[in-house]
């Protein structure tokens, strides 16, 4: 995977924080091929936290839980999967504004 990042990559997702030797790891090898890891965009993804077999995940919990360890680890962007948190469509909008709040609120 580092292989690939190193040579076609622009950015990665990232399922779990990097440790800081895998991150050492990734920086030598895009220093060996020329590349600085600031070119690469980091992003971290927010795990569902279901309450239960038939409710959507709970937003709340869902951030407070995925998106720490992302920040500490320096990912530049967040991906979220609204219709794990929201059944209607017409939910999308309040959401979103919930969804911002709760972030910026961590950072």
């Amino acid at each position: 995977v580092i292989r690939r990042i190193v040579r076609y990559g622009s950015g990665h997702t990232i399922l779990n924080p990097p440790t800081p030797a895998q991150l050492a790891r990734l920086d030598e090898e895009m220093s060996r091929a020329g590349r600085k890891m600031s070119e690469l965009i980091t992003t971290g993804l927010v795990f569902p936290s279901f309450p239960g077999p038939d409710a959507p995940a709970d937003l709340a919990r869902s951030i407070e839980e995925s998106l720490p360890p992302f920040l500490e680890a320096g990912v530049d962007r967040i991906t979220i999967k609204p219709s794990q948190f929201i059944e209607d469509p017409a939910e999308f909008s309040a959401f979103l504004e919930e969804t911002d709040r709760r972030i910026e609120a961590l950072l």
